[in-house]
């Protein structure tokens, strides 16, 4: 999974690589490395990978110009939007990831 922040700073967008964990922290683990996102609405798009990263620009330029602007949901900027990437061979031209973008009611 990739998380990251709707908030730029120094022209830079905060990413955060991680996964879902339910449970106590493992020792290790400093907690300043744990991000938790609150439970939100989310907004999900299916992106078929058999393209790599064209399909990922193409395919979330089209939710920020043409599914926004339509739907009745606006963006949550206050929780970061996730790249979620299910078990599979991300190789593969079936292979489906997902663009998780937090939303609002207009």
């Amino acid at each position: 999974m990739g998380a990251y922040d709707f908030h730029s700073v120094d022209g830079k967008t905060k990413a955060i690589i991680g996964c879902e964990y339910k449970g106590a922290i493992p020792d290790g683990i400093d907690e300043v490395t744990v991000k938790t996102i609150p439970a939100t609405t989310w907004a999900v798009f299916s992106i078929q990978s058999s393209t790599g990263n064209e399909n990922a620009n193409t395919g979330l330029t089209r939710i920020l110009t043409e599914w926004f602007p339509v739907s009745k949901y606006r963006r949550n900027e206050d929780v970061p939007f996730l790249d979620v990437y299910p078990p599979g061979t991300v190789d593969s031209e079936e292979y489906t990831w997902e663009i998780w973008r937090p939303v609002l009611d207009k």
